[in-house]
């Protein structure tokens, strides 16, 4: 015998993108939905990151929404800009991508040289602006500084930066060189940088190996 049990399952809809199916009566769009091109960055290709300009951008729910993203990011971040986060509709918070690079004038370092300067590199590979960006970074054992940034007695400070979608920016700063230092010394230092919408990068040990340039001189041959 089988009993049939009769239930009423009331469904909700709320906080979905909905694209181009509207014309159909059978869609629930349910409330507080947003309607376009999600504008992935390349669906094709299942990178369903989303563009900065999409509708999905700060246009979902914080109700049982998780802290971090479906790459560990955090959300909410305020992906569009009014200065207020909410989290994303989708699996990916719309937020800037930070990583950093460091290179040194001269190159390679010398146990002669006497002053440093260090260019730090901030690339924001995402497709959100990054804001109120603050870069850091230590003052390398062995050296002094000297220029560039603002210098609070151990680290030198850049605060205010705004770094757009798929660009970078580059700051710069030269230290004394505290003799003596020779051939095969490490001056190492840390560097980090972190924007207004929680996102941060770092390299703990940029290190600058001290060494003697090489001299590459031409060999002529000739027939005797």
């Amino acid at each position: 015998m089988v009993n049939e049990i009769s239930t009423t399952v009331t469904l909700a809809a709320e906080y979905n993108l909905i694209d181009g199916s509207q014309e159909y009566a059978y869609v629930i769009t349910g409330a507080n939905y947003v309607a376009g091109d999600p504008l992935f960055v390349n669906a094709a290709g299942a990178n369903f990151h989303l563009q900065a300009g999409s509708p999905a951008i700060d246009a979902g729910s914080a109700v049982d929404a998780p802290n971090n993203d479906y790459e560990g990011n955090p959300r909410p971040v305020d992906g569009d800009g009014i200065g207020l986060a909410i989290h994303d509709i989708g699996a990916y918070e719309a937020a800037p991508k930070l990583s950093l690079s460091s290179t040194t004038t001269p190159d390679p370092v010398e146990a002669t040289t006497k002053v440093i300067t260090y260019t730090i590199t901030l690339q924001n590979s995402g497709g959100i602006t990054a804001t109120g960006v603050a870069i850091t970074s230590a003052i390398p054992n062995s050296t002094t500084y000297s220029s560039g940034g603002f210098f609070d007695g151990a680290n030198v400070v850049w605060t205010g930066l705004t770094v757009a979608g798929n660009s970078s920016t580059s700051v710069s700063f030269r230290v004394s060189v505290t003799p003596p230092i020779t051939n095969g010394d490490k001056l190492i230092n840390a560097i980090s940088a972190s924007s207004a919408e929680g996102i941060t990068a770092s390299i703990s040990a940029n290190t600058v190996t001290v060494g003697v340039q090489s001299v590459y001189l031409p060999i002529v041959l000739r027939n005797s």
